[in-house]
Order: C-alpha cells, then structure tokens, then sequence
C-alpha cells in the first residue's frame, strides 16, 4: 500500500466516524484545535496527521482508523489480512520516526 493509499484509507475512515457521531467537520476541529480545512484535508487524503493529531483523532472517534473495509474482488481473506498487516506496520514506522 502506498502512502497515498494509506492517507486515502484513513481520511476514509475519519470522515466515516465523524459522521457516525454526528460531528460537522467544524465541530472536530474545534475539539482537536484544528481548522475545520484540516479537517477536510484530512479527510480526502491531502493530509496526514503528526502522531499528537492521531492519538486525539483516536481519542474521539475510535482506534480503527486504519481499517480497511473493502473485501477484494477475488473474495481472498487473506489479501485483506495483508493489507491490514502492512498498515500497522507503517503506521508503526511513522510514530516511531
């Protein structure tokens, strides 16, 4: 997976949880003292976010921001394992520096 990929999945996901607890991209922002631009930047893959941001995205929407959803095509499992695998492995490396 590339890094883009990784920032498409993610934003993905933030968008996906925010709406899930009915915050305005406004509302977030303002909860993680952030403009509400990040906030859509974040969400269409434009932007990641420092391991500060991430550890505060987490807090208020949940730890399975890396989770990707779609089943592939073929139907193999394990594929989808993989990629969830090769994730945390880079999001791993990220935090770490």
């Amino acid at each position: 997976m590339t890094g883009q990929e990784l920032k498409a999945v993610f934003g993905a996901n933030v968008k996906e949880r925010r709406q899930l607890r009915r915050l305005s991209q406004m509302k977030l922002a303002e909860m993680l003292n952030l403009s509400a631009n990040t906030i859509s930047d974040i969400e269409t893959g434009k932007k990641f976010v420092g391991p500060d941001t991430l550890a505060a995205l987490s807090d208020v929407l949940g730890t399975e921001l890396f989770k990707v959803k779609a089943v592939p095509p073929n139907g193999k499992e394990d594929m989808l394992e993989r990629l969830s695998e090769e994730i945390r492995n880079t999001l791993a490396k990220f935090i770490a520096g």
